[in-house]
């Protein structure tokens, strides 16, 4: 059932977007709620301008970090085990897909990351997968997975500037 819903993919633009749309939401809400059970993965930040600290770190987090994460833990830890076993079996995928989102939130400040990013990784591996990546489409899936991280940092990262909180 769920192969079969990857594999059918998504149908136009409204579709994609959809799929995008309920990806932030979710993993942003997950985040809010994580934020009160675990407070101390987030600290008190006193920014001093915008020039100077906000618009580098939007930048950054919204638009180069985004493109390379993605090429890095969707693309290329997905596309090996896509094209070998999208047809035949799919467990070989949703491994690598667990063992990229283990990895991703690791690379994103160690262990105790992982349950916040790696579920951020998974939801970016779904997404991935759902808009093209199953049937072998990498630079659309890759588009959108690098649009759906952008907008999941842009969620998190105004909300955060705006509580004055910054992720470390």
């Amino acid at each position: 059932m769920i192969v079969g819903w990857f594999s059918k993919g998504i149908e136009g633009l409204p579709e994609g977007l959809f799929v995008v749309l309920i990806a932030t939401i979710l993993y942003v809400i997950y985040t809010f709620q994580f934020v009160r059970w675990f407070p101390g993965l987030f600290v008190k930040l006193q920014l001093v301008s915008w020039s100077k600290d906000i618009k580098p770190l939007l930048w950054r987090k919204l638009g180069v970090s985004p493109l390379f994460e993605e090429l890095i833990f969707r693309l290329g830890f997905l596309f090996v085990p896509i094209q070998i076993f999208s047809n035949s079996a799919p467990l070989p995928i949703f491994t690598a897909v667990v063992w990229s989102s283990v990895i991703f939130g690791y690379m994103h400040g160690g262990f105790k990351k992982v349950p916040l990013q790696g579920v951020s990784g998974l939801i970016l591996s779904v997404v991935f997968l759902k808009c093209g990546g199953w049937n072998g489409d990498f630079f659309i899936a890759t588009c959108v997975s690098v649009t759906a991280h952008s907008l999941i940092n842009g969620g998190i990262y105004l909300w955060a500037l705006r509580e004055g909180y910054i992720m470390h």
